[in-house]
């Protein structure tokens, strides 16, 4: 091998390895919380009793743990995700 490919071949090697580490730390530092601007969120759409039931749930359990953990994080993502594409389908209708 030349020495041009090998030095190309660490670039790229080390782009690689930097950005996976970009991305892992960010998802480090993403706390999961349901913070002010997702709670006024969930109050403005209707949700279902279950849904209402579980993001109150979440609430309390933020008091006592400092995150909700994956699994409850994965649900409320859910739940924000459904309303958000319901608006979107609305709003495509209206137009």
């Amino acid at each position: 091998m030349k020495i041009g490919n090998l030095i190309g071949n660490l670039r790229k090697r080390r782009k690689n390895f930097l950005k996976k580490t970009r991305l892992f730390i960010s998802l480090l530092m993403m706390t999961r919380r349901i913070k002010k601007p997702l709670l006024e969120f969930f109050e403005k759409h209707t949700l279902t009793d279950a849904e209402k039931s579980f993001i109150l749930g979440c609430i309390s359990s933020q008091k006592k743990f400092p995150q909700l953990t994956h699994r409850q994080w994965q649900v409320v993502c859910e739940i924000e995700k459904r309303y958000k594409d319901e608006q979107i389908s609305r709003g495509r209708e209206i137009t």
